[in-house]
């Protein structure tokens, strides 16, 4: 005895299979790149609300975001923020760094800086100022190296040397201006308020 089995015709996928096939794939794709340009950049603590001065930060008043590398910033882990003290009210969404954190180790420390601009004549000792950084592109903005310097001498430079000023630096700016001064760049002296 045959038994005959029946073909089946063989349907070729309808055009509605394939298009939902293309659309798992470049839904697959578009969570990738969107997971890899999350992960990159460089880490920034933020404020999650009004934390007044004084206040000892908890993990709850705190906010880790990641930022494009291309986008200057200090970095600051969160394990360098909780338990200690702000220093100055931040607002939500105020990024957290080293300078408005309370320090009490915070201690200053000399250091010669070149700059390439010459300073104003009003730069003078006891004069508190502000170093910034300038690539020498202009490609990006300017940078703060230091703040809260304090002039202790101005060396004015002959001709074609530059002039020197010796400051007191806080030692948290210390790594930024150095990296500064080690860059392709300037770096400019603008004029704070005066300690007299």
């Amino acid at each position: 005895m045959r038994i005959n089995i029946p073909r089946i015709p063989k349907r070729m996928p309808s055009p509605r299979i394939w298009l939902g096939i293309a659309l798992i794939g470049v839904s697959v794709c578009g969570t990738v790149w969107v997971v890899s340009e999350n992960s990159t950049g460089t880490g920034m603590v933020l404020a999650a609300r009004f934390i007044p001065a004084g206040t000892l930060i908890s993990g709850d008043d705190l906010a880790q975001v990641r930022v494009r590398a291309d986008i200057e910033v200090s970095p600051i882990e969160l394990s360098e923020v909780i338990g200690r003290r702000t220093a100055v009210d931040l607002a939500a969404g105020d990024m957290v760094s080293q300078h408005t954190l309370d320090s009490t180790a915070s201690s200053r420390r000399a250091i010669a800086v070149p700059l390439d601009v010459a300073p104003a004549s009003t730069i003078a000792a006891g004069s508190r100022i502000e170093l910034w950084f300038i690539d020498a592109e202009n490609s990006r903005p300017p940078r703060l190296a230091a703040h809260d310097v304090v002039v202790i001498a101005v060396r004015r430079g002959g001709f074609g040397d530059d002039d020197l000023v010796d400051v007191s630096i806080d030692v948290r700016d210390e790594s930024s201006l150095l990296a500064a001064l080690g860059a392709n760049g300037q770096v400019i002296a603008t004029q704070g308020v005066d300690l007299m």
